[in-house]
């Protein structure tokens, strides 16, 4: 549902050149467990930065997380997290958020 997303932020700011962690965490909302190949793409400013192709199996109500890590630089940039995965709800595979 719209307004379920949580973006966890420090306290104060990395220094440059720190590795900093992204984190998505990904929930089957569903009623059926979910066994498919997924491709979890992170981009950085609408360029893709990393992705996989990999296997999950999820039940109802259990979470994976996907990590992204990348050097401070100390501007802002779009970080979008999108699960490719075809499914009936296409809106709820991915998030953007400016970090």
């Amino acid at each position: 549902k719209p307004g379920a997303w949580t973006v966890l932020k420090s306290t104060s700011a990395p220094a440059m050149n720190d590795l900093v962690t992204y984190t998505a965490h990904i929930r089957n909302r569903g009623t059926a467990a979910l066994n498919a190949g997924v491709q979890p793409t992170w981009f950085v400013d609408n360029v893709p930065a990393a992705t996989e192709s990999v296997p999950i199996s999820l039940l109802p109500g259990e979470t994976t997380t996907f990590g992204f890590v990348m050097r401070w630089d100390g501007a802002w940039h779009e970080n979008l997290f999108k699960l490719i995965h075809p499914d009936k709800k296409p809106e709820n595979n991915h998030l953007t958020r400016w970090l």
